[in-house]
């Protein structure tokens, strides 16, 4: 596993690899702006815009702890092979304040 120095840092390198549930290793592709915004309305009815997913990938905002369980269901779901990731980006987010 890869070190990671920052919450946007690790947001883009799971948003590059495509991370997703019981995607097969290597074989996913990377997530699209809108395919990512569709995904967290999916499972977060609210949804966030692009400005807010642009934040937090680019300006180093961190986001709220709803959004971080709500990431965290997109791109790792129930899938116990990605248990020890699922708990990455709110440990992330402790290293940054």
């Amino acid at each position: 596993m890869e070190s990671f120095e920052t919450f946007a840092e690790l947001l883009n390198r799971y948003l590059k690899s495509g991370t997703r549930p019981f995607a097969p290793a290597g074989k996913s592709k990377p997530w699209t702006v809108k395919e990512f915004l569709a995904a967290f309305k999916a499972v977060d009815n609210t949804g966030i815009s692009g400005t807010t997913l642009r934040n937090w990938t680019q300006k180093g905002t961190v986001p709220r702890t709803n959004h971080m369980e709500t990431m965290a269901e997109v791109f790792f779901g129930s899938d116990p092979a990605l248990a020890a990731e699922r708990a990455l980006p709110l440990a992330a987010t402790l290293a940054v304040g």
